[in-house]
């Protein structure tokens, strides 16, 4: 479960943000929050903007933080740190930090670097108090009382995470439950074009029939109406013959080629309408349904694993409709500690019908050429009866572009 980032100096955010799940004291819609010891954490929030302001880039610097805990591990000797500092702070350090729970645990873990090598880098978990799993100053390494560790900073190079190092020579539980984080419990979506989303779902309906019940009825739930999902695979071999001389015997191909294996898949849904059923290829299925199908083998795994996933433009080719009933299966979901968050355009989701004030987050591109973000929460003045949308279009919480300016250039 997600519970606060915090990042400075990466890419369009030049001054520190901070981006918080943490409920404030708005008394809307409390059943939109999940019980963790002294705070409330939210499941949902929105993230608004217009184009260019940074929504994308705080969901990338996520992401980002997300592969370099992934991958630092390969840093050699020599190699230059991947990073995307602001343009006009490129020789300053990059901070991130992270806070959030993991099975039952609360975690706060941060790194600031340069180029060339980690500056700094700190790892706490809490019960009852803050205790230190490690903390570093360049090469110099304080393990607090975790006397397994030890020796394992020797093996940290200075471009490379100590969080990394760790994971790869020992099995502490603090260890194995943050690199699980990472890798499963938070899922990232910039770019719906990626065929593997739908790979994910077409995949999980062959293995389990309780599964794909599961997907039929989140469509049911979504608007869409079906009394089955018919996936079938099928496995060819080709002989690749690249690298052959034209005039090679044909007999002898098949013994000096590659194998390689082509994977089909065909996928058809069975409409539902009273008692008539119509099945239907899913690629001549409006983008809409198309799109819901990608996404939802994730979001299942999401709601049923108790995850975070963040979502870039969520509102592409779906009726706002079928947003708000994605959004309710989350706020529906008692049992798991889910989360959604997302950003969008969709001027629809600005109703504290639907949302709370401190689910409602605005970027602008403020001075300096700097992204800044707050929620509407932190906006005084604003009444639980008010009509938010048309007050944003009015200009009153900022982060509107400059409509007269893109008109006259």
């Amino acid at each position: 479960m997600l519970i606060q980032f915090k990042t400075k100096n990466y890419k369009s955010y030049l001054e520190e943000v901070v981006f918080t799940m943490v409920a404030s004291k708005d008394t809307l819609h409390k059943t939109h929050l999940i019980k963790t010891g002294n705070d409330d954490v939210l499941k949902v929030c929105s993230i608004f903007g217009p184009n260019a302001s940074g929504k994308t880039n705080l969901l990338d610097a996520i992401n980002f933080l997300k592969f370099f805990i992934n991958y630092s591990s390969n840093s050699k000797v020599g190699d230059k740190i991947i990073r995307f500092p602001h343009k006009l702070t490129s020789d300053e350090n990059t901070e991130f930090e992270i806070i959030f729970i993991k099975e039952n645990v609360k975690y706060v873990y941060g790194v600031k670097y340069n180029d060339t090598y980690i500056s700094e880098e700190y790892l706490y978990y809490y019960k009852e108090r803050e205790n230190i799993i490690f903390e570093r100053k360049k090469q110099k390494i304080n393990n607090g009382k975790f006397t397994s560790f030890k020796g394992i900073d020797k093996k940290t190079l200075e471009n490379k995470l100590y969080l990394s190092t760790l994971a790869e020579w020992t099995s502490n539980e603090h260890i194995k439950n943050i690199i699980e984080y990472f890798r499963n419990d938070l899922i990232i979506l910039l770019n719906f074009s990626n065929p593997r989303y739908r790979d994910y779902t077409e995949d999980t309906i062959i293995k389990s029939i309780e599964v794909k019940e599961e997907i039929i009825n989140i469509f049911e739930k979504l608007g869409v109406s079906l009394s089955d999902i018919i996936v079938e695979k099928t496995r060819s071999k080709i002989e690749d013959y690249k690298g052959l001389p034209v005039d090679f015997p044909e007999e002898f191909k098949v013994e000096f080629s590659y194998p390689l294996e082509s994977v089909q898949k065909k996928v058809e849904l069975v409409r539902e309408s009273g008692d008539l059923n119509m099945v239907v290829n899913l690629n001549q299925e409006s983008q809409g349904v198309q799109k819901i199908f990608k996404i939802v083998g994730l979001l299942l795994d999401v709601i049923k694993g108790g995850k975070t996933i963040l979502i870039d433009e969520l509102e592409v080719s779906f009726h706002p409709m079928v947003i708000d009933s994605i959004l309710r299966l989350f706020i529906d979901n008692k049992k798991l500690n889910s989360q959604i968050i997302f950003t969008t355009h969709n001027l629809g989701l600005l109703d504290l019908e639907l949302l709370r004030r401190d689910e409602i987050w605005f970027v602008e591109m403020g001075n300096k050429f700097s992204s800044r973000m707050y929620s509407l929460w932190n906006i005084k003045g604003v009444r639980k009866d008010e009509n938010i949308k048309n007050a944003y279009i009015n200009g009153r919480y900022g982060s509107l572009p400059n409509i007269e300016r893109l008109v006259n250039g």
